[in-house]
């Protein structure tokens, strides 16, 4: 198996100087989760047409925001998967 620099992406929760908030799920048995993890799942819901990889954290931060939350959530790309339909 060969495997290529830059070939995946990597979403995070926040910047490396922001605490990353955890919350309890609003459905299911209210286990703790990331604000980000829930967000996404959020996102992904109301979203069901393909999304890229950019979309899918620009939704995310826009939702984080109208929350008033203070994590900036990031995607760590190369050129050719910012594009590229979210898994």
């Amino acid at each position: 198996m060969s495997s290529k620099l830059n070939e995946g992406i990597l979403l995070s929760g926040c910047q490396a100087d922001e605490l990353f908030v955890d919350m309890s799920e609003s459905e299911g048995e209210g286990k703790a989760c990331g604000v980000f993890s829930n967000t996404m799942q959020m996102v992904l819901k109301e979203n069901l047409g393909l999304l890229n990889n950019k979309e899918v954290v620009m939704m995310a931060k826009k939702v984080l925001q109208a929350q008033w939350f203070e994590q900036h959530p990031c995607l760590y790309y190369n050129n050719e998967n910012i594009d590229a339909t979210f898994l």
